[in-house]
């Protein structure tokens, strides 16, 4: 007995001893990436903000512009003290993601990490997440996104947790309240997912879980915090006049054929899409009783509902950033349906031969892409020592070159969120905000 108990507890080290070391393999990597990747467009413009000036601008965001009061906040405060600050708390945001990822997906779980599950789970977000350098290299756009869905994931997580202290439920209710006035698609997205959860507990055990409802009440408000904030209103008369006097039915129905267009001219995210539905089936025919079905399935409910509810929005269908929830929560209702182990050779040999093509197939995808985003990268920094130089040696307009080396559709750069500068057009953004940055006018040299 004591010998088993001695294996069990080695076990449990190892798990936990592998675990230290992928989850700081990640946060070593996301430092470098992110320290490597050079500022673009609205970071001049929000960075080196006082924490003084970071209330205000939140404030004044939410009153007059954008209603993600946390969100652009967390953007500002990433952005306050330069390169290896903002690169630190890029890569423990990442870093914390991966760790809440492994926990909802039932690949850390009760001390154990399933190392091969480990692999694929930290293969999936990189190979597959919609727009990956915008939500999590992108200094402009990783405070909506990487941190907002920390603060989405830590309350699934603790929302999940059976007998909580009350310390944690009070925990809980705050983090609710930050990532219900997250983001308009996902956060909503979380309240559902809340809901059916609620109603999944009732069902297994005849008994309504007060302790939830309270918890899920707090996101709630958070959530109408962010939907009815007077600069979202503002935002949406002056950039959505013609969308807010279409028909909603008319304008609802063209906005899923965008959404659905967007997905299917971006492959890497519908192949994502045909992988999840497929492994659901398969854990409906092949291995139901091994998994939490309903708990998966409720997770890609959940995960379809943050993606198509852009259907109803008039921006945002049209670009990757915003399809980073719902891309993370099938993430986990697919992980949560696939077993630990497999019950016969030929499914563990169909599980295996997939996800080795698979880890081959994304290390020659992700090297192209980071190859084509070094490019990008060395352009980009040419052109900033280049303002810095003439402005330096007392220039008041500098001309640049245009960026050559930029794809739009390589997830791995930032260049796929670059906006190019005009000539003589210096009051238009991103001239704008290069002189902000800068102090310079700068204009795009028209030979």
């Amino acid at each position: 007995m004591g010998g088993e108990t001695d294996i069990k507890k080695n076990s449990l080290w190892n798990s936990r001893a592998v675990l230290y070391l992928y989850l700081a393999v990640i946060f070593v990597v996301m430092f470098i990436w992110s320290y490597v990747t050079p500022y673009l467009d609205d970071d001049w413009v929000l960075r080196g903000a006082s924490a003084k000036k970071i209330l205000n601008d939140g404030v004044k965001d939410y009153f007059y512009w954008n209603g993600r009061f946390f969100g652009q906040s967390f953007t500002r405060i990433v952005l306050a003290h330069g390169k290896v600050i903002s690169s630190i708390l890029t890569a423990t945001a990442f870093t914390f993601m991966m760790f809440l990822l492994l926990k909802l997906s039932k690949t850390y779980t009760n001390g154990y990490l399933y190392k091969y599950r480990a692999v694929l789970v930290g293969a999936t977000v990189l190979i597959f997440t919609p727009g990956f350098a915008q939500v999590f290299l992108w200094r402009s756009g990783i405070g909506n996104y990487l941190f907002v869905t920390v603060f989405h994931l830590l309350f699934l997580y603790l929302f999940t947790l059976d007998d909580p202290t009350n310390f944690i439920v009070a925990c809980t209710s705050f983090i609710g309240f930050v990532a219900g006035w997250g983001s308009e698609n996902t956060s909503g997205a979380i309240i559902l997912f809340g809901i059916l959860f609620i109603i999944l507990n009732v069902y297994k055990n005849n008994k309504l879980p007060v302790r939830k409802v309270v918890e899920l009440f707090t996101v709630i408000c958070g959530y109408l915090c962010l939907i009815f904030s007077p600069g979202s209103k503002v935002r949406m008369i002056q950039n959505d006049y013609k969308w807010l006097h279409t028909n909603f039915f008319k304008r609802s129905l063209q906005g899923f054929l965008n959404v659905n267009s967007f997905i299917y001219h971006h492959v890497m995210f519908l192949t994502f899409i045909i992988v999840v539905i497929s492994v659901m089936i398969a854990a409906l025919f092949f291995w139901k009783e091994q998994v939490d079905y309903l708990l998966g399935v409720i997770y890609i409910i959940s995960g379809f509902a943050a993606i198509y509810v852009l259907s109803f929005s008039p921006e945002g269908y049209n670009v990757f950033r915003p399809y980073l929830g719902g891309f993370i929560l099938l993430l986990i209702g697919m992980f949560v349906l696939i077993p630990k182990h497999f019950n016969t050779r030929v499914q563990n040999y169909v599980w295996l031969s997939t996800t080795t093509a698979m880890l081959i197939f994304g290390f020659f995808y992700v090297t192209a892409g980071i190859q084509q985003s070094i490019s990008f990268n060395s352009e980009l920094e040419a052109r900033i020592q280049y303002i810095k130089t003439q402005r330096d040696r007392g220039a008041k307009l500098v001309k640049v070159e245009p960026i050559t080396d930029v794809d739009y559709n390589n997830s791995f750069s930032i260049g796929n969120v670059f906006a190019e500068l005009y000539p003589n057009k210096t009051y238009k953004f991103p001239n704008n905000v290069y002189k902000r940055g800068f102090k310079i006018d700068v204009e795009l040299n028209n030979r």
